[in-house]
């Protein structure tokens, strides 16, 4: 999908006004809620609480038991970001889509304390939810967060507006 970016700037007399135009607009999306199938995580929740300061976590050594973290309804979706445990050696991530589990990602490095962001190899999907499994040294696993990019139909227009120094509105729609 297209996504894209137009500015312009009008300059009247005593009058400014500034235009923002996105297309295809990339979403952030939570989880709304788990599964635990094995009940071997804690804090589950701190998952998808939009706190990266908080965490679900599991104790046990080697590889953790997959957590499921479920959207509300599917979306269109072509990428998941995640903030994972600094200390991870290895981490597991398979979407969920057309009927079936599908590997977005197995591997042994993720950067240190920030977003990582992984595409669907398929590109566009309609997702319900991932599955998201660790592995790290005897320290207990951790997830701070998990979010699913939800991609947007239409055009948002953004603008602002000064007159005589003094900003008169902000205000933004989607067309």
């Amino acid at each position: 999908m297209f996504a894209g970016f137009w500015h312009k700037n009008f300059w009247p007399t005593n009058f400014w006004q500034e235009e923002y135009w996105a297309f295809g607009l990339i979403i952030w999306a939570s989880p709304t809620s788990h599964d635990d199938v094995n009940n071997k995580w804690d804090d589950e929740t701190y998952a998808y609480d939009n706190n990266t300061g908080t965490y679900a976590r599991q104790t046990i050594g080697g590889f953790t038991n997959y957590l499921e973290l479920i959207l509300s309804s599917p979306i269109v979706c072509d990428r998941v970001r995640f903030w994972a445990q600094t200390g991870a050696t290895r981490i597991n991530v398979d979407v969920y889509y057309e009927g079936g589990w599908h590997d977005l990602y197995s591997g042994t490095k993720h950067p240190d304390s920030e977003w990582w962001v992984k595409a669907i190899p398929a590109g566009e999907k309609t997702v319900s939810k991932v599955r998201v499994s660790l592995e790290a040294g005897p320290s207990p696993r951790r997830l701070y967060e998990f979010d699913f990019a939800q991609i947007s139909v239409g055009v948002a227009r953004l603008y602002k507006s000064v007159e005589r120094g003094v900003l008169s509105g902000v205000d933004r729609g989607v067309m």
